[in-house]
């Protein structure tokens, strides 16, 4: 599976909202069969659903953003440069609002990764009906006790070892903020993203979040 094309189709469905089977074959030169793979691949991140019929195809929400972690920093800033670029060769304004859009998700990850790491810890009593009650609870707990844990990401074979600072509500959605051992910075993980959590016996001590972090974590912190 190809990243530059996964990556353009959630390039083509931000910008059309719907595209067909038919025209994302054509475009990659790639079957009918491999284009739903990738969008089987897609459908964990993104609210994706097939219309049939006459006038239908793969559509977006409406209200799309990008979840966390669906690229690092230095992807989205080279993303970034690759729009500018296209767009100053070609001048199709595409590129621009493609641009525009990771524009309005950067500012709005940006103010509510802020708020959160000025809260810092939030109690939260889940309803035991809740299909994330365990893992809500198994968050808390590490937070509160500043124990590391192990968080389990959709698609993910290997943990990630984590120290989660934080739990916020967005529009119905559990997020996690946590400073991520792989990528060595504060990420947010939605808790849809997540297949589990699992506390280790490891304590850390809470790393101080100076300024607004951005999309997808901080490269200055202590």
């Amino acid at each position: 599976m190809r990243i530059s094309i996964l990556l353009s189709i959630v390039f083509e469905l931000l910008e059309k909202g719907k595209v067909t089977a038919d025209y994302l074959s054509k475009k990659h030169e790639i079957s009918h069969r491999t284009v739903y793979r990738y969008i089987e691949t897609l459908s964990p991140f993104l609210p994706l659903h097939i219309k049939r019929g006459r006038g239908g195809g793969i559509c977006l929400a409406d209200n799309c953003r990008l979840p966390n972690g669906f690229m690092t920093k230095a992807e989205y800033t080279a993303l970034y440069e690759a729009l500018e670029n296209a767009y100053a060769q070609t001048g199709e304004k595409r590129f621009l609002q493609v641009k525009r859009k990771f524009d309005e998700q950067s500012k709005r990850e940006e103010f509510l990764s802020y708020i959160a790491a000025e809260i810092g810890e939030i109690t939260v009593i889940p309803d035991k009906k809740d299909p994330q009650f365990t893992l809500l609870q198994v968050l808390q707990e590490c937070i509160r006790e500043k124990l590391v844990a192990e968080l389990l990401v959709v698609g993910e074979k290997t943990p990630r070892k984590s120290e989660p600072v934080s739990l916020m509500l967005q529009q119905n959605e559990w997020k996690v903020l946590a400073f991520c051992y792989a990528e060595r910075t504060f990420l947010t993980f939605p808790l849809s993203s997540l297949r589990g959590a699992r506390k280790t016996e490891e304590n850390f001590h809470p790393r101080s979040v100076h300024f607004a972090l951005p999309m997808y974590g901080l490269n200055g912190f202590s």
